[in-house]
């Protein structure tokens, strides 16, 4: 039998981690978080939620598609740690696309419209999210954990370099 709580949790985690994903990049690109929204969907208790995961930034537009890729960067590599099925990060971020391709304003979307193809990003950039990382994961688990977090706390779990 499932664990709905558990389920529902682990659902949440990755959103949160997704969302996490960009806020780190725009901050590590030298942008600011403006907000870091992630409404909880309790499937189990029949809550339903307004809203999507949101993270907006204001960060130099050259940065935009590194920082829209990092949330679905985070999300496969979310994937590959925590899913017992995946275990190739080209898998998994065929899977992150598929669950970030639904309209206009998507991920995937946005990515093609500037010609970026996900599949095959620019040089350097899955280099500098491995190297974030572990900020990714630490931004995750604060805000899974307090449920709220805004640039200056994000800005603290960074490396003073990085900011």
């Amino acid at each position: 039998m499932i664990d709905c709580a558990a389920f529902v949790a682990d659902v949440h985690r990755r959103k949160v981690t997704h969302e996490a994903g960009h806020a780190v990049a725009a901050v590590a690109r030298g942008g600011r978080v403006i907000r870091f929204e992630v409404p909880f969907d309790d499937f189990s208790a029949g809550v339903e939620v307004v809203g999507q995961p949101l993270v907006t930034h204001a960060s130099d537009p050259l940065d935009q598609s590194f920082i829209t890729y990092a949330g679905l960067w985070a999300t496969a590599r979310w994937m590959v740690e925590r899913e017992a099925d995946v275990d190739d990060m080209r898998d998994a971020m065929d899977c992150a696309m598929a669950d970030h391709s639904a309209g206009a304003a998507s991920d995937v979307a946005k990515l093609l419209t500037a010609g970026v193809d996900a599949t095959a990003p620019p040089a350097g950039w899955d280099a500098e999210l491995e190297r974030l990382w572990p900020r990714i994961v630490a931004v995750a688990d604060h805000f899974f954990t307090h449920g709220q977090l805004d640039h200056a706390g994000i800005a603290s779990i960074l490396p003073r370099s990085l900011v």
